[in-house]
């Protein structure tokens, strides 16, 4: 048997304590001899306890031996000459081996403690210690996880427990994991960073050390380590960014310097050298002011000072000197540079070179000038010729408003005259003769309108008014204007209005004559068939309306390149000396102008040998009247009407033009009215004075007084204020009208006089007449 050294060294130990013990007992033998083996008995129990079981049998076998030979007789005599000492040696050895079984019992009691408290307090480390510990058995399921753990995953302790390894990790790091856990089982040991899997299904990084227990248990101990990552990875994004951003800067084409709160250049990048020409060694260290010109004034660099004394940016321009001698402007940026406890401790500036762009300034600042010159020049000839043009534009208005006067005046009195003697029962020849005349001078009177009405439109004196109307009764209008003209030649004429609003609000002069302009060409270009008048809805909202105004005929339709320019002006489609229509070609142009001015536009589509259709679209407010189908209806005239309701009634005719005047008065005496003439604003103004009116005719353009002057008299003459005066002129511009209703009257009748017109606006007043 081959004793351990510890097992020797316990024996040793124990040996030595029961001889000091004996020899310590002898010294005192012959006082202490009634309290013998009084130390031999402790030295047993204290080398058992020390050294153990064997420990203990040896103190006690060392004993007994000693106290044999010293108390009883020498060695190997038999002879009891002193009984009571072989009894007592006898006890000793008996009680010795009890002791030393006793107290080795008591060693292993107070080591068992010792080891439970160890395990207690190993147990409370794991438990509460800063680290994750996770303990699974061979097979990689847990059997053991502390409190850390289970904050760590969100999991509770039983949760844990049953688990296995790849429950807990994440898909994209069960390589890593598996790889980890082979190293581990063949090295023992592994120190590595794994991914875990929360019971959230969260992720936590991981910095774990692992052991493999020679009972085949796995030990882990692992920290979170995902704010440090984190940090990592913005340390790594930082480090990064610093690269970049010292990339950028030292790549800038603008020159960057750094300086201390002395001004004491730090860093400057690769383009300040390159605008300088000074080399590192000669810049880094001295102050910026030795590229000073002297070309910037003092006040700049002070504002510069005081703006960073302030901890404020400073923006500025300064013009600095290269070290070749050469000047050179730059735009600076100067920013203080704080530290995150907000003191500053350097400046940066930016500098841009601007002195291509100062130079060219100055070239552009020589230009400007002169171009200033030359403007004011320029501006002084185009003064002068818009004084000139507006002197002619205003001669042209003039011009147009007295031919428009002097045409229609002479032509008041053709189809007046023309009108009259019909009524003066003539024969079938002469009243063909007069129907010549008067075909010969309305045709007359349409081309002069279209004319006047085109250089009003593109004099921009055509303003749209705004007035309800509905819109059967504007159909009804058109197609009696046109009816004589559709039987003569035996063609059909149908509307069709049905998906439209009845009651619009617009400029419904200006929507009548479009529609008259595309009824009359027709009528003009359809020898058999029919002509259709349509209006369909577009688009409808709550106060307004798309509408698209169709006429269609079958006629003799236009080719493609007819119809590319038979909107123009002065344009038809037949151009050639030997055409079968006549006309200005004003027509459609007029109609284009009117669409546009109402928010539209306008198109054909033809077919050559079956006819055209000519559209046009206005956008209308939505009306307010009512649709009176009796009014629509209405067969008697309002000549009758007028002659049956007011015939006996008295007004007044002022008309210079003795034949419009004889004209209007024979209008008048057909109707049942009693007439009164002057022939000049005087003259009516003494007139009114003695006589109360039903209702005034006023020319305007008189010799003595013009109707203006005498309308405002009239007006302020005592209980005239409400008699109707009907303004009659030849003057077709809207500004005409508008001086009428200024003055103080209350319609306007254009010359020459239409006598269904002339009628209706009787009529209306009188009927309104106190």
């Amino acid at each position: 048997m081959v004793w351990p050294m510890n097992h020797l060294k316990s024996l040793a130990l124990a040996l030595t304590i029961v001889l000091a013990a004996f020899a310590v007992q002898m010294g005192f033998w012959d006082y202490l001899q009634p309290l013998a083996w009084f130390l031999l008995y402790p030295a047993v129990f204290l080398a058992a306890l020390e050294t153990g079981l064997y420990g203990g049998i040896l103190a006690t076998v060392a004993g007994t031996l000693l106290g044999w030979y010293f108390f009883v007789q020498p060695w190997f005599s038999f002879e009891f000459s002193q009984p009571i000492q072989i009894f007592s040696v006898t006890v000793f050895a008996a009680t010795g081996a009890a002791v030393s079984l006793v107290s080795n019992r008591l060693r292993k009691l107070i080591a068992s403690n010792a080891a439970m408290k160890a395990e207690a307090k190993l147990n409370s480390v794991l438990e509460y210690g800063a680290d994750a510990v996770f303990v699974t058995d061979a097979g990689g399921r847990y059997i053991y996880a502390n409190q850390q753990a289970c904050r760590l995953l969100g999991y509770t302790r039983e949760e844990i427990v049953g688990l296995s390894i790849p429950d807990i990790t994440p898909p994209e790091d069960r390589d890593h994991a598996a790889e980890a856990l082979k190293q581990l089982k063949a090295s023992g040991q592994v120190s590595t960073e794994l991914i875990l899997k929360r019971k959230d299904g969260g992720r936590v990084f991981v910095e774990i050390n692992c052991i493999l227990l020679p009972d085949g248990t796995l030990y882990g101990g692992c920290r979170d380590i995902t704010v440090r990552r984190a940090s990592e990875q913005a340390r790594r994004e930082a480090e990064t960014l610093v690269r970049q951003l010292s990339l950028a800067v030292e790549q800038s084409p603008e020159s960057i310097i750094i300086t201390d709160l002395d001004a004491r250049i730090q860093y400057a990048n690769e383009a300040f050298y390159r605008t300088t020409g000074y080399r590192r060694e000669e810049i880094i260290g001295h102050n910026p002011r030795m590229l000073q010109s002297g070309g910037t004034p003092r006040e700049v660099y002070d504002a510069l000072w005081k703006t960073l004394a302030r901890g404020d940016v400073w923006k500025g321009e300064l013009l600095n000197r290269r070290k070749d001698g050469s000047d050179y402007a730059q735009f600076a940026i100067i920013t203080p540079l704080r530290q995150a406890d907000g003191n500053i401790t350097h400046y940066v500036a930016v500098q841009e070179d601007i002195t291509e762009r100062k130079q060219q300034e100055a070239e552009l600042e020589r230009h400007r000038h002169h171009l200033e010159q030359l403007v004011s020049t320029r501006t002084a000839e185009l003064q002068a010729a818009k004084a000139q043009a507006d002197a002619a534009n205003l001669a042209k208005s003039f011009f147009l408003a007295n031919m428009s006067h002097e045409i229609r005046t002479p032509m008041s009195g053709v189809l007046g005259m023309t009108h009259l003697l019909r009524r003066t029962g003539v024969n079938e020849k002469q009243a063909d003769y007069l129907d010549k005349i008067a075909a010969s001078g309305e045709h007359l009177l349409v081309i002069i309108n279209d004319i006047l009405d085109l250089a009003k439109i593109e004099a921009g004196k055509v303003q749209l008014v705004e007035e309800d109307f509905t819109l059967p009764e504007l159909v009804r209008d058109c197609m009696s204007i046109v009816e004589s003209k559709v039987r003569l030649k035996g063609l059909q004429f149908c509307s069709d209005v049905a998906d439209a609003p009845p009651s619009l609000r617009g400029d419904r002069t200006r929507l009548l004559q479009a529609l008259l302009n595309y009824l009359g060409n027709a009528v003009k270009f359809t020898e058999a068939g029919r002509i259709t008048l349509a209006c369909h809805s577009l688009a409808i909202s709550a106060d307004s309306c798309l509408l698209r105004f169709e006429v269609g005929d079958t006629g003799i339709g236009m080719t493609a390149e007819q119809q590319t320019r038979v909107f123009e002006a002065f344009e038809q489609a037949d151009q050639t000396t030997t055409r079968s229509h006549a006309g200005t070609g004003l027509g459609l142009s007029i109609t284009r102008r009117i669409a546009q001015m109402m928010g539209g536009e306008v198109g054909v589509e033809s077919v050559v040998g079956k006819g055209s259709t000519f559209w046009f679209t206005a956008r209308l407010g939505v009306g307010r009247l009512a649709v009176d189908a009796g009014r629509i209806q209405q067969l008697a005239s309002d000549e009758v009407v007028l002659s049956r309701r007011h015939r006996g009634a008295r007004i007044l005719l002022v008309e210079d033009e003795p034949i419009n005047s004889e004209v209007a008065r024979m209008l008048c005496s057909d109707a049942g009215l009693k007439v009164d003439t002057a022939v000049n604003g005087a003259e009516a103004v003494e007139l009114v004075k003695k006589t109360d009116y039903a209702l005034i005719l006023m020319d305007m353009q008189m010799p003595v007084m013009d109707g203006i002057e005498a309308t405002l008299i009239i007006r302020r003459l005592n209980g005239r204020a409400a008699t109707p005066i009907v303004a009659m002129t030849a003057n077709a511009f809207r500004e005409d009208r508008d001086r009428c209703f200024a003055a103080g009257m209350n319609d306007f009748i254009v010359k020459p006089l239409v006598p269904e017109v002339f009628f209706k606006v009787l009529l209306a007043w009188l009927d309104k007449s106190p």
